[in-house]
């Protein structure tokens, strides 16, 4: 056989192996996609569980392509920090999404997911103070010193929220709609205190803040899961965005549903403490449970996406990039590496990142 053959026996053969691959690959996804349960509205698949999810273009320039194909037509090119929403997985790293309407095809590692974010801390849960220490009234200034323009005087033994403490001599603090800045040593947390100066015995300070709590019901109805969050959520205290946390909740950790506050948050319990926790961030199906098998984690603890490798170490070749949030079927662990099934594509990431 002449070199010329021989190269087009080697081509055949190559070609041959290349649509076996691509047919298990194909077949098998087809399979662990299908076999998803939820309890409340049948099958799922992956396709399902990151649906809905957003993701923000990395770079100018970046192709939509008619098909999940670097070789296909480029629809358009898009501009960095631009929105696009997720439709489906699609096979060789491409994310089925939509842009300015148009349908197209996007390799994963040009985008990063803006949905699944811990929710931020609060640095000032709401806290009530007295106007005291002055003869009638203080002002509130535009700014933190004493020839700050002057916003409104604000009468003795007045409630005020304290927002921080600005300086060394002065708060900001919210009145009446309005923001701007007293010296602290007219603010105290005693009401009793602001009464007694006031020189009205018989006078009460404004009503103190009412928290939504919801009934004063405990009982656990039934179990619900963290989800939707890259890391963990806040157990907080009262059921309001603001309100001082008591704990946090990992993602994927059994909470007790106990009642819907009905202003966004679910009132729970976890370990013992009840709380209160955004409804959007719980499910009541477990994100752990994958009825062909195995279980269904999710790639978070990093900022933008995992690579997943070929072998599990470090530097063995990365067959695509998983961006956080993503599911993935977990086949097992070694060596500090879990093996995951991610878009039909098998191979290695470290485990620190699959939860």
């Amino acid at each position: 056989m002449n070199s010329r053959n021989k190269l087009i026996a080697v081509c055949v053969i190559c070609a041959a192996v290349a649509l076996l691959s691509v047919g298990g690959v194909v077949f098998a996804y087809q399979k662990y996609a299908s076999t998803f349960n939820n309890a409340s509205n049948g099958n799922v698949s992956l396709n399902s569980i990151n649906e809905g999810m957003s993701y923000t273009i990395l770079d100018d320039g970046t192709n939509v392509y008619e098909n999940p194909d670097k070789g296909s037509a480029v629809l358009m090119q898009t501009k960095a920090n631009e929105t696009v929403s997720f439709l489906a997985l699609a096979h060789g790293g491409f994310y089925k999404i939509r842009v300015n309407g148009v349908d197209g095809y996007v390799l994963c590692d040009k985008v990063v997911d803006k949905t699944l974010a811990t929710p931020a801390p609060t640095e000032n849960p709401t806290k009530v103070m007295y106007i005291v220490n002055a003869n009638e009234s203080v002002t509130l200034r535009k700014t933190p010193d004493q020839n700050g323009e002057q916003i409104t005087t604000i009468p003795l033994g007045t409630q005020v929220e304290f927002v921080k403490k600005e300086n060394d001599d002065f708060s900001k603090i919210k009145y009446g709609g309005q923001e701007g800045f007293v010296m602290t040593k007219y603010l105290t947390e005693d009401a009793n205190i602001a009464i007694q100066q006031a020189g009205n015995k018989n006078a009460k300070p404004a009503e103190p803040v009412q928290h939504a709590t919801g009934s004063s019901d405990v009982s656990v109805k039934f179990t619900m899961y963290v989800f939707n969050v890259q890391n963990s959520i806040y157990l907080r205290k009262y059921a309001e965005e603001n309100s001082e946390n008591i704990c946090t909740i990992p993602w994927g950790e059994p909470v007790g549903y106990i009642e819907d506050v009905t202003n966004g948050f679910y009132k729970i319990k976890y370990k013992g403490q009840i709380g209160y926790a955004k409804a959007e961030y719980l499910t009541s199906t477990d994100p752990h449970v994958y009825t062909g098998g195995n279980p269904i984690y999710h790639i978070s603890g990093v900022q933008n996406s995992v690579y997943l490798r070929k072998t599990p170490s470090e530097p063995a070749e990365y067959i695509c990039e998983i961006p956080v949030g993503a599911a993935v079927e977990y086949l097992g662990s070694y060596n500090g590496y879990d093996k995951v099934n991610y878009n039909g594509m098998v191979g290695y990431v470290t485990s620190a990142y699959v939860r």
